[in-house]
């Protein structure tokens, strides 16, 4: 057995790989059970089979990310690209141009230790993650480092949501922006599918939107979406004087779409006199207005709001700790009879 009892209550481990022997680094102390000496086994072999066996080729950490980000640049968001490239040069500045085949889960964990909140911690693994994953599909990985890290608990913090009042403030600021936002608000867009909306994607005579989304695996996907009667005038306003004959809403600077609208949603929160609210939270007030005033279904919210899991879409409305304030308060309908509301059971036994 490669896991053995060396003294009462304490174990190691031993085994042999390409004709060298290994064994647990625990000294004296070793582990306190089979258990945890066969976990640590497990963790250490696959640390030296990734170091030591042979591999297609020993690509390094900076070409294997200047490959992957060729592709992601294709297939992912503007926003999601760049912040992968990001994450990629930080790992990179700080291990070096290390060969994949090289690259162990304590380096990762080195690395992620170092970022400054549970949250960076997480977004890096994953992002890392990612990146191991594509390496070991093309055969110059063997296992994915990111596996063996387990990731740390972070409070998760509720997107801020306007209010009404602020909701209409913004509109009124929001000038020429004006139509792009209603199409925001009366579809629920994501400020991605709204940027890439194309005259094609408007079906006037079915009054119906196509809004393709990249939120899902599987490449862009598209999402027909019904249009009410005002999201048809706004873009039938937008249609007759059109300045572009392939997207709704064009950068007339380049010709092309925006990729983003990084300053348009803080200027017009400012003119507004509101406190700053990103395009997603146009999202999240919309959701939380049909569930709390229109008293719309959650399950057609999430329809709407083209979630794949309603779990998404409860988290969007805050209805976790709803559902249980609810149930806690059934307890109310169920209370102890008391004596006298001054009166303890020790006083009345005195007073007998």
């Amino acid at each position: 057995m490669p896991q053995w009892e060396y003294r009462k209550g304490r174990f190691r481990y031993e085994f042999m790989y390409l004709g060298k022997k290994y064994g647990s680094a625990g000294g004296k102390e070793g582990f306190k059970t089979k258990k945890e000496a066969r976990a640590a086994e497990a963790v250490r072999r696959l640390e030296v089979e990734q170091m030591l066996s042979p591999s297609p080729g020993s690509m390094g950490f900076l070409e294997a990310a200047t490959e992957y980000l060729a592709i992601s640049k294709r297939n992912d968001a503007v926003k999601t690209y760049k912040y992968k490239a990001y994450v990629f040069d930080c790992f990179l500045t700080r291990a070096g141009n290390v060969p994949l085949k090289n690259i162990t889960y304590t380096i990762v964990e080195s690395y992620l230790l170092k970022r400054h909140s549970n949250a960076n911690f997480n977004r890096h693994r994953k992002d890392l993650s990612v990146l191991f994953n594509w390496a070991r599909k093309r055969g110059l990985l063997q296992i994915n480092p990111c596996l063996l890290i387990d990731k740390l608990k972070e409070d998760k913090q509720r997107r801020p949501v306007p209010s009404h009042e602020e909701m209409e403030r913004i509109m009124l600021a929001a000038g020429d922006a004006r139509p792009f936002l209603l199409m925001l608000y009366h579809t629920q867009a994501r400020l991605g599918e709204v940027l890439r909306l194309r005259w094609e994607d408007v079906l006037f005579e079915h009054r119906v939107v196509v809004l393709r989304t990249r939120k899902r695996t599987g490449g862009e996907q598209s999402d027909p979406y019904p249009m009410n009667q005002t999201l048809y005038d706004t873009l039938w306003r937008l249609w007759e004087k059109r300045k572009s004959e392939e997207w709704v809403f064009p950068n007339l600077a380049t010709g092309d779409r925006y990729r983003q609208r990084p300053k348009l949603m803080r200027g017009i929160c400012k003119r507004a006199g509101v406190p700053y609210y990103g395009f997603h939270s146009i999202r999240h007030y919309v959701a939380n207005l049909m569930a709390d005033s229109l008293k719309v279904s959650t399950k057609r919210i999430s329809r709407l709001l083209r979630h794949t899991n309603i779990r998404t879409t409860e988290i969007y409305l805050g209805q976790e700790m709803d559902d249980l304030r609810e149930t806690v308060e059934l307890l109310d309908k169920k209370q102890f009879l008391e004596k006298s509301s001054h009166e303890s059971p020790h006083e009345n036994n005195r007073k007998s």
